[in-house]
Protein backbone atom coordinates (compact mmCIF):
# COMPACT_ATOMS: atom_id res chain seq x y z
CA UNK A 1 0.00 0.00 0.00
CA UNK A 2 1.24 3.43 -0.92
CA UNK A 3 0.74 4.85 2.37
CA UNK A 4 1.23 8.40 1.43
CA UNK A 5 -1.99 8.21 -0.17
CA UNK A 6 -4.23 8.33 2.82
CA UNK A 7 -7.58 8.81 1.45
CA UNK A 8 -6.57 5.15 -0.54
CA UNK A 9 -5.12 3.47 2.28
CA UNK A 10 -8.27 4.68 4.73
CA UNK A 11 -10.68 3.14 2.32
CA UNK A 12 -9.06 -0.33 2.00
CA UNK A 13 -8.50 -0.66 5.72
CA UNK A 14 -12.09 0.41 6.23
CA UNK A 15 -13.58 -1.67 3.99
CA UNK A 16 -11.74 -4.38 2.98
CA UNK A 17 -9.75 -4.72 6.19
CA UNK A 18 -6.64 -4.55 4.77
CA UNK A 19 -3.75 -3.51 6.89
CA UNK A 20 -1.01 -4.68 5.33
CA UNK A 21 0.42 -6.68 2.33
CA UNK A 22 -2.71 -8.82 1.62
CA UNK A 23 -3.26 -12.50 0.91
CA UNK A 24 -0.75 -13.78 -1.72
CA UNK A 25 -1.71 -16.22 -4.28
CA UNK A 26 1.32 -18.66 -5.83
CA UNK A 27 0.51 -20.57 -8.99
CA UNK A 28 -3.18 -20.18 -9.28
CA UNK A 29 -3.72 -20.82 -5.54
CA UNK A 30 -1.68 -23.77 -5.46
CA UNK A 31 0.22 -21.78 -2.82
CA UNK A 32 -1.38 -19.60 -0.46
CA UNK A 33 0.48 -16.94 1.61
CA UNK A 34 -2.25 -15.42 4.14
CA UNK A 35 -1.54 -11.86 5.35
CA UNK A 36 1.78 -9.82 4.94
CA UNK A 37 5.13 -10.25 6.09
CA UNK A 38 8.82 -8.31 6.11
CA UNK A 39 10.09 -12.00 5.96
CA UNK A 40 11.64 -12.40 2.67
CA UNK A 41 11.79 -16.23 2.36
CA UNK A 42 7.87 -16.52 2.88
CA UNK A 43 7.85 -15.37 -0.79
CA UNK A 44 10.49 -16.95 -2.26
CA UNK A 45 10.28 -20.15 -1.11
CA UNK A 46 6.74 -20.83 -1.95
CA UNK A 47 8.00 -19.41 -5.20
CA UNK A 48 10.42 -21.56 -5.61
CA UNK A 49 7.46 -24.73 -5.23
CA UNK A 50 5.98 -23.62 -7.38
CA UNK A 51 8.53 -23.64 -10.33
CA UNK A 52 9.14 -27.17 -9.78
CA UNK A 53 5.10 -27.98 -9.92
CA UNK A 54 4.86 -30.09 -13.43
CA UNK A 55 2.26 -27.84 -15.35
CA UNK A 56 1.14 -29.21 -18.80
CA UNK A 57 2.13 -27.53 -21.82
CA UNK A 58 -0.41 -24.58 -23.07
CA UNK A 59 -1.12 -24.28 -26.43
CA UNK A 60 -2.75 -20.69 -27.78
CA UNK A 61 -4.03 -19.86 -30.92
CA UNK A 62 -5.62 -16.60 -31.64
CA UNK A 63 -7.35 -15.27 -34.46
CA UNK A 64 -8.37 -11.61 -35.80
CA UNK A 65 -10.87 -10.45 -38.50
CA UNK A 66 -11.45 -7.08 -39.05
CA UNK A 67 -15.52 -7.10 -39.61
CA UNK A 68 -15.41 -3.09 -40.21
CA UNK A 69 -13.14 -0.21 -39.21
CA UNK A 70 -14.63 -0.24 -36.06
CA UNK A 71 -15.83 -4.08 -35.13
CA UNK A 72 -12.68 -6.77 -34.59
CA UNK A 73 -13.42 -10.59 -34.05
CA UNK A 74 -11.12 -12.89 -32.28
CA UNK A 75 -11.27 -16.42 -32.35
CA UNK A 76 -9.08 -17.94 -29.75
CA UNK A 77 -8.15 -21.69 -29.06
CA UNK A 78 -6.33 -23.08 -25.87
CA UNK A 79 -5.21 -26.44 -24.96
CA UNK A 80 -3.22 -28.07 -22.98
CA UNK A 81 -2.79 -31.42 -25.23
CA UNK A 82 -1.93 -32.36 -28.62
CA UNK A 83 -1.94 -34.70 -31.01
CA UNK A 84 -1.39 -34.98 -35.16
CA UNK A 85 -3.90 -34.85 -37.07
CA UNK A 86 -4.65 -38.64 -38.69
CA UNK A 87 -2.55 -39.39 -41.54
CA UNK A 88 -5.26 -39.32 -44.53
CA UNK A 89 -6.33 -42.12 -46.36
CA UNK A 90 -5.42 -42.80 -49.90
CA UNK A 91 -7.34 -39.91 -52.05
CA UNK A 92 -10.33 -40.99 -53.97
CA UNK A 93 -9.98 -40.25 -57.67
CA UNK A 94 -9.41 -41.57 -61.09
CA UNK A 95 -6.85 -44.07 -62.10
CA UNK A 96 -7.03 -43.72 -65.84
CA UNK A 97 -7.86 -40.49 -67.86
CA UNK A 98 -7.55 -39.04 -71.03
CA UNK A 99 -5.22 -36.05 -71.27
CA UNK A 100 -7.09 -32.15 -71.05
CA UNK A 101 -9.63 -33.88 -69.16
CA UNK A 102 -10.78 -32.02 -66.19
CA UNK A 103 -10.63 -34.97 -62.95
CA UNK A 104 -11.55 -34.69 -60.05
CA UNK A 105 -9.67 -35.58 -56.23
CA UNK A 106 -11.37 -36.02 -52.92
CA UNK A 107 -9.73 -36.73 -49.69
CA UNK A 108 -11.40 -37.11 -46.06
CA UNK A 109 -9.50 -35.07 -43.28
CA UNK A 110 -9.64 -36.33 -39.81
CA UNK A 111 -8.06 -35.00 -36.56
CA UNK A 112 -7.39 -36.95 -33.58
CA UNK A 113 -8.43 -34.34 -31.28
CA UNK A 114 -11.19 -32.91 -33.38
CA UNK A 115 -9.39 -29.93 -34.21
CA UNK A 116 -9.99 -27.66 -37.24
CA UNK A 117 -7.45 -29.08 -40.17
CA UNK A 118 -5.90 -28.39 -43.02
CA UNK A 119 -4.38 -29.85 -46.20
CA UNK A 120 -2.40 -29.54 -49.30
CA UNK A 121 -2.20 -31.61 -52.27
CA UNK A 122 0.75 -32.87 -54.01
CA UNK A 123 0.14 -33.45 -57.71
CA UNK A 124 2.88 -35.98 -59.69
CA UNK A 125 5.69 -36.06 -56.31
CA UNK A 126 6.91 -32.37 -56.36
CA UNK A 127 4.33 -30.01 -57.22
CA UNK A 128 2.77 -28.78 -53.92
CA UNK A 129 -0.09 -26.67 -53.66
CA UNK A 130 -0.95 -24.04 -51.05
CA UNK A 131 -2.41 -24.85 -47.68
CA UNK A 132 -6.16 -25.26 -48.21
CA UNK A 133 -8.74 -24.67 -44.81
CA UNK A 134 -9.62 -24.39 -41.94
CA UNK A 135 -11.62 -27.58 -42.62
CA UNK A 136 -13.96 -29.61 -39.61
CA UNK A 137 -12.41 -32.54 -38.56
CA UNK A 138 -14.26 -35.01 -40.62
CA UNK A 139 -14.72 -32.61 -43.95
CA UNK A 140 -13.71 -33.61 -47.43
CA UNK A 141 -11.20 -31.60 -49.42
CA UNK A 142 -11.83 -31.95 -52.97
CA UNK A 143 -9.16 -30.53 -56.11
CA UNK A 144 -9.59 -30.82 -59.80
CA UNK A 145 -6.79 -31.47 -62.06
CA UNK A 146 -6.38 -31.36 -65.57
CA UNK A 147 -3.16 -33.56 -67.27
CA UNK A 148 -1.50 -31.97 -70.47
CA UNK A 149 0.57 -34.93 -71.05
CA UNK A 150 0.81 -38.18 -71.17
CA UNK A 151 2.15 -41.15 -68.09
CA UNK A 152 1.62 -42.05 -64.29
CA UNK A 153 1.30 -38.74 -62.29
CA UNK A 154 1.11 -39.56 -58.20
CA UNK A 155 -2.17 -37.44 -56.24
CA UNK A 156 -1.21 -37.23 -52.62
CA UNK A 157 -2.50 -35.06 -49.76
CA UNK A 158 -0.73 -33.65 -46.68
CA UNK A 159 -2.61 -32.28 -43.51
CA UNK A 160 -1.74 -30.21 -40.37
CA UNK A 161 -3.85 -28.83 -37.28
CA UNK A 162 -4.61 -25.60 -36.28
CA UNK A 163 -1.33 -25.96 -34.01
CA UNK A 164 1.03 -26.64 -37.39
CA UNK A 165 1.49 -30.13 -36.29
CA UNK A 166 1.43 -32.07 -39.47
CA UNK A 167 0.99 -35.20 -40.86
CA UNK A 168 3.21 -37.21 -43.43
CA UNK A 169 1.40 -37.40 -46.81
CA UNK A 170 -1.14 -40.39 -47.86
CA UNK A 171 -0.01 -43.10 -49.84
CA UNK A 172 -0.43 -41.58 -53.08
CA UNK A 173 -3.05 -42.58 -56.15
CA UNK A 174 -1.39 -43.26 -59.31
CA UNK A 175 -3.52 -41.96 -62.34
CA UNK A 176 -2.31 -43.03 -65.83
CA UNK A 177 -3.15 -40.57 -68.07
CA UNK A 178 -3.14 -41.56 -72.05
CA UNK A 179 -3.46 -38.98 -75.31
CA UNK A 180 -7.15 -40.45 -77.13
CA UNK A 181 -6.04 -41.76 -80.61
CA UNK A 182 -2.63 -41.95 -79.87
CA UNK A 183 -2.35 -46.01 -80.19
CA UNK A 184 1.60 -46.09 -80.36
CA UNK A 185 1.86 -44.09 -77.04
CA UNK A 186 4.11 -42.22 -79.14
CA UNK A 187 2.56 -38.37 -77.24
CA UNK A 188 1.24 -37.27 -80.45
CA UNK A 189 -1.31 -38.26 -83.29
CA UNK A 190 0.46 -39.21 -86.09
CA UNK A 191 0.07 -42.17 -89.24
CA UNK A 192 1.59 -44.26 -87.16
CA UNK A 193 -1.34 -44.58 -84.74
CA UNK A 194 -3.32 -46.06 -87.68
CA UNK A 195 -0.86 -48.71 -88.49
CA UNK A 196 -0.65 -49.78 -84.87
CA UNK A 197 -4.35 -50.42 -84.94
CA UNK A 198 -4.52 -52.07 -88.66
CA UNK A 199 -1.53 -54.26 -87.71
CA UNK A 200 -3.25 -54.79 -84.06
CA UNK A 201 -6.63 -55.91 -85.61
CA UNK A 202 -5.82 -57.99 -88.75
CA UNK A 203 -2.12 -58.89 -87.71
CA UNK A 204 -2.29 -59.62 -83.73
CA UNK A 205 -0.11 -57.47 -83.35
CA UNK A 206 0.32 -55.89 -79.67
CA UNK A 207 -2.54 -53.68 -78.62
CA UNK A 208 -1.97 -50.02 -77.47
CA UNK A 209 -1.81 -49.26 -73.83
CA UNK A 210 -3.86 -48.68 -72.25
CA UNK A 211 -6.12 -50.01 -74.78
CA UNK A 212 -8.42 -46.83 -74.26
CA UNK A 213 -6.30 -44.80 -76.29
CA UNK A 214 -6.82 -46.80 -79.53
CA UNK A 215 -10.44 -45.93 -78.79
CA UNK A 216 -10.36 -43.18 -81.29
CA UNK A 217 -13.95 -42.42 -82.47
CA UNK A 218 -15.06 -43.12 -78.97
CA UNK A 219 -17.34 -46.26 -79.64
CA UNK A 220 -16.58 -48.28 -76.62
CA UNK A 221 -14.07 -50.39 -78.17
CA UNK A 222 -11.62 -51.12 -80.85
CA UNK A 223 -12.37 -51.60 -85.09
CA UNK A 224 -10.95 -50.47 -88.09
CA UNK A 225 -13.19 -47.56 -88.05
CA UNK A 226 -10.73 -46.20 -85.28
CA UNK A 227 -7.78 -46.40 -88.02
CA UNK A 228 -10.61 -45.11 -90.64
CA UNK A 229 -11.11 -42.16 -87.98
CA UNK A 230 -7.98 -41.50 -87.14
CA UNK A 231 -7.04 -41.43 -91.42
CA UNK A 232 -10.27 -39.12 -92.07
CA UNK A 233 -8.16 -36.46 -89.13
CA UNK A 234 -4.73 -36.70 -90.46
CA UNK A 235 -5.43 -36.21 -94.12
CA UNK A 236 -8.98 -34.90 -94.48
CA UNK A 237 -8.95 -32.69 -91.48
CA UNK A 238 -11.77 -34.64 -89.63
CA UNK A 239 -12.49 -34.19 -85.93
CA UNK A 240 -9.71 -34.98 -83.39
CA UNK A 241 -9.85 -38.12 -81.96
CA UNK A 242 -12.45 -38.42 -79.14
CA UNK A 243 -13.69 -35.02 -79.61
CA UNK A 244 -17.26 -36.27 -79.39
CA UNK A 245 -16.94 -38.04 -76.00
Amino acid sequence: MVTSNSAASSYLFSNYNTGYTPTVYFDGGHGVYVGGSSNQTNYTSRIVQASTRTVAPLKLAVKLNFISTTQLSVEYYVKTTNQAPVTPAQVAGPVLARTDAPLQYVANLVDADGDLVFCRWILDKEDTTAWFGPYHSGDTSMISQTWQSTGAFEVAVQTKDYWEVQTVASTPLITTVYKCGDADGSGSISISDAVKLIAHIFGGGTAPSPPEAGDANCSGGMSISDAVYLIAHIFGGGPAPCSGC
